[in-house]
């Protein structure tokens, strides 16, 4: 037997039914979950690695490991520990992706994506060239340099690796994407639970806003959680009993509320309601008068908890309340953001400026089209036009599709967000949007294909 006709065995067969089921995602979210809870990151990330590389070798259909890459980045308790081991176990995994290509013969097309990706690259590596070598030295600017082709490598040949292995022949895969959403849903939520069960006043870990579970706080954690509320949404609509997933919905929803990230409630309203009404309206029949009437009872049920319950709320959120649509230290930060701008106009400051206040990997200016001004300059500025236009073109050609329209909503629940915080730059939230752009495009062929073969027909 050849290494290419592994796919058809009887084990790599069992693998794949596994591996598009439902019990698949649910695995990866319990692994994700027991990891983050126990602190026992390393095991996680090993049985990820492996299930991965075991994946890589028995399936040319790479959509099976979107699971893992989902879901994985909630797997951390703790970034410092773990840094160096998520680098190794990485490294295998391209190992696992060399194997693939060279075994199944991969053809690497560009795709439509691939150089708007490399362009905000470019303008990532050359950012600061002048800023960070006059502040820092060149030695420095070259470490910084090195780092961002590291990204370069992973996000430029994962798109090409990935859009070009995924395949939606096999597999139902608007369903098997809202499922893996879901899952990530239910991983957050049971995260937070963890926490707050954890904290010796819930009431006031709430109120205050403490929540961290070590790869974010609440406003990540919450940002996180917009992604999925489209998904919940769609998949409610494709079982006769979907009112448990609207119910999901909806939970995601309150969950977001319980973090009182004042943005992300924002911006995850608008598309909750329009998405709803939508879903509402194109549904006929007893899906229609299932999402109206388990909407009606939810909705009863939140009024008759405020009625009752008014007191206690206001002072639960009273924080939130009170604080309203104050800038909380923004304006500063989009003062010094425009400054920089203005100063290092043509490179900025690059992706790596620091000062004493900075806390994370990078300096953040609580704006998305901010931090790539100050950091990128016009340079980073064309750069990232040139990605964002190609992404809402592939985005718009997926208005006529229910399932296409769940992406763009998950999607521009970011981009709304980004607006008063960084979204597009973190890692995470970055991959997950390469993600859907690529199964965006799949799901823009395949509804040509069925037009094509309606026409033969």
């Amino acid at each position: 037997m050849k290494l290419y006709d592994i796919p058809d065995t009887q084990f790599s067969i069992a693998i794949r039914k596994f591996a598009s089921s439902v019990f698949y995602p649910i695995f990866i979210a319990l692994i994700c979950y027991i990891s983050w809870a126990y602190s026992l990151v390393f095991l996680g990330l090993w049985i990820a690695t492996a299930l991965f590389a075991l994946l890589m070798v028995t399936q040319r259909n790479s959509i099976y490991v979107f699971p893992i890459l989902i879901l994985i980045f909630y797997i951390f308790p703790d970034f410092k520990e773990a840094y160096y081991w998520a680098g190794v176990n990485l490294g295998l995994c391209v190992l696992a992706v060399l194997y693939n290509i060279i075994v199944y013969k991969v053809k690497l097309n560009k795709g439509g994506l691939f150089y708007p990706i490399m362009a905000t690259f470019f303008a990532a590596a050359v950012g600061g060239i002048i800023y960070t070598t006059i502040t820092y030295g060149f030695v420095k600017y070259i470490k910084d340099t090195l780092f961002i082709l590291m990204l370069t490598a992973s996000f430029g040949g994962g798109y090409l690796f990935l859009n070009n292995t995924v395949s939606t022949e096999d597999i139902d895969y608007k369903k098997y994407i809202s499922l893996t959403f879901c899952c990530l849903a239910a991983l957050l939520i049971a995260e937070m639970i963890t926490y707050f069960a954890r904290a010796d006043n819930v009431l006031e870990a709430i109120k205050y806003k403490t929540l961290r579970v070590g790869w974010g706080n609440t406003n990540t954690m919450a940002t996180a959680l917009m992604l999925t509320v489209p998904f919940f949404l769609y998949i409610s609509t494709q079982y006769r009993y979907g009112a448990f997933f609207l119910l999901g919905a909806f939970l995601v929803y309150g969950a977001i509320w319980i973090t009182e990230s004042r943005g992300c409630i924002i911006a995850s309203t608008p598309i909750l309601l329009f998405y709803f009404i939508y879903l509402a309206v194109k549904s006929k029949g007893f899906k229609r008068y299932t999402l109206i009437t388990v909407a009606a009872i939810f909705v009863s049920a939140v009024i008759t908890l405020i009625i009752v319950f008014r007191s206690e709320l206001y002072e639960l959120f009273s924080k939130m309340f009170a604080k309203g649509l104050d800038d909380t230290g923004r304006v500063e930060l989009y003062q010094e953001a425009w400054n920089l701008f203005k100063k290092h106009y043509i490179f900025g400051t690059g992706y790596f400026y620091r000062t004493d206040k900075t806390k994370s990997f990078m300096y953040m200016f609580h704006s998305t089209p901010l931090q790539i001004m100050a950091n990128l300059g016009l340079v980073g500025v064309l750069a990232f036009a040139y990605f964002y236009y190609h992404k809402y073109k592939i985005l718009f050609k997926n208005l006529k599709s229910s399932f296409g329209i769940a992406i763009i909503g998950s999607i521009l629940s970011i981009e709304i967000y980004g607006l008063i915080d960084v979204s597009l730059v973190v890692y995470y939230l970055a991959i997950t949007t390469i993600l859907l752009l690529i199964i965006a495009q799949k799901n823009i062929a395949d509804k040509n294909t069925d037009i094509l073969r309606k026409e033969n027909d």
